[in-house]
Parts: C-alpha cells; sequence; structure tokens
C-alpha cells in the first residue's frame, strides 16, 4: 500500500535543496523500481490544514493473525463540507504498512459521521504491538491535513515469524580527497527468504547498492 511515513533525521537536512530517494526492489532481483506521486515535508510534526481526525477506533485490542481489523474513525473540518481522501493503514512493529485502503467522501463541519473500514491482517504476521494510522488529505490538493493513530496488538507468532535485520556500519571519521575509502558493514537476518541487500548513502549524493556487505569509495571533493 502507498504512502508510508517516515521521520528524516534533522542532522541529514542542509540549506538549500535536499533530495529524498525511494527505491523498491519487488522481486529482490536488484531492479529497482517504484512510481511517486508526490511527497509531503512536514515541519516540526504539524499538518497544516482545514480537515482534523477526531478519533480511530478498532473493534478490538487484540486479534490473531488473519483476522480482520474493523476500523472506525471520524474527521471533523472548520468548513462547512470538505471533499478528502482517507487512507487508513495497519502498520506491524516495524513499521511497515501490512494492509491498506483509500476512501473518498465529504465530511460537514463537525457532524457525526463516522466511517468504517475492514482490514484484514496477513496469515503469516507476526505478534507485537500494531498501530492503525489515519491520514488525512484534502481531495482538492492532495494535501495531508490530519493523522491520526491507535495501538492494538497481535497475539501469536504468525507463519515464518516476519523477517526482521540487525544491522551495524563502521565508517571512517575523515577521509582524504582522492583516497579510496572502506566502509564495513554487518547484517544479520532472522526469518527472511531473500538475500541481504547493502545500500550505502556517501554524503555527497552518490549511494551505491550491492550484494556485498562492504564497499568502498572515493571523494572527489572536500566536504562534511
Amino acid at each position: 500500500w502507498s504512502n508510508p511515513s517516515f521521520t528524516i533525521p534533522i542532522n541529514l537536512v542542509q540549506a538549500g535543496k535536499n533530495t529524498v530517494k525511494m527505491m523498491v526492489d519487488t522481486k529482490n532481483t536488484g531492479s529497482w523500481c517504484t512510481w511517486i506521486a508526490q511527497g509531503q515535508l512536514i515541519i516540526d510534526g504539524g499538518c497544516q490544514g482545514t480537515a482534523t481526525c477526531r478519533y480511530v477506533n478498532t473493534n478490538k485490542s487484540s486479534y490473531a493473525p488473519g483476522e480482520t481489523v474493523q476500523v472506525t474513525y471520524e474527521v471533523d473540518t472548520s468548513q462547512a463540507s470538505q471533499q478528502i481522501r482517507v487512507e487508513s493503514n495497519l502498520k506491524n512493529p516495524s513499521g511497515q504498512i501490512v494492509a491498506g485502503t483509500s476512501k473518498t467522501y465529504t465530511t460537514s463541519g463537525s457532524s457525526n459521521d463516522p466511517q468504517t473500514v475492514n482490514l484484514a491482517l496477513p496469515s503469516s504476521t507476526p505478534g507485537g504491538t500494531y498501530k492503525v494510522e489515519i491520514l488525512v488529505f484534502d481531495k482538492a490538493t492532495g494535501v495531508l491535513e490530519s493523522t491520526c493513530s491507535k495501538e492494538f496488538t497481535v497475539t501469536g507468532g504468525g507463519g515464518g515469524g516476519g523477517c526482521t535485520l540487525s544491522c551495524t556500519a563502521t565508517v571512517p571519521a575523515t577521509a582524504l580527497v582522492g583516497q579510496s575509502v572502506t566502509f564495513i558493514s554487518s547484517a544479520t537476518a532472522s526469518g527472511c527468504t531473500g538475500a541481504i541487500e547493502y545500500f550505502w548513502f556517501f554524503g555527497d549524493g552518490t549511494t551505491a547498492v550491492a550484494q556485498t556487505q562492504n564497499t568502498t569509495w572515493t571523494f572527489p571533493a572536500p566536504g562534511v
């Protein structure tokens, strides 16, 4: 499902233009592919707009893998009426979206017009604390105006326990221009079926994707 949300560490943001690159390897073959409709940068975690999510609830607090989560939410607007598009997503403990849907409708002021959607958990879902997240967009502009969320529990282990990665990286504190620098990493996979792939961001706008865990890079110019 689309529209994942994530936080960019502030130390990576620089004055001027900044680029966020998203790559998806759908078949784990090394051929990256994605389609991005739009992006929105939210400063200090705040959305601007006339629509606000009043609440979101689930019909139960605990589910088994494969069960359907009934999600009910309500959105208000400071306008007399507003056409909105609402995305409802289920996120696993790692923040990955495991189920989702989108609904477009017109809400009026603060009238009571709760909406209900049903989202099925994958049968292989591992146990843990999950979250239902509601994203409210203005239909005309496509701008994200409000979010709300609620946690729930998935019991049991599911089929296969899910895929998790534990990663570390060792990089030098300084390097000389024109001199090859070695970057060392390690990754331990649990419950994963595909091969581990390593993505390196060197800080100068250059990236590298490799099957091997270690790589080298030569910086062409000084910088931080």
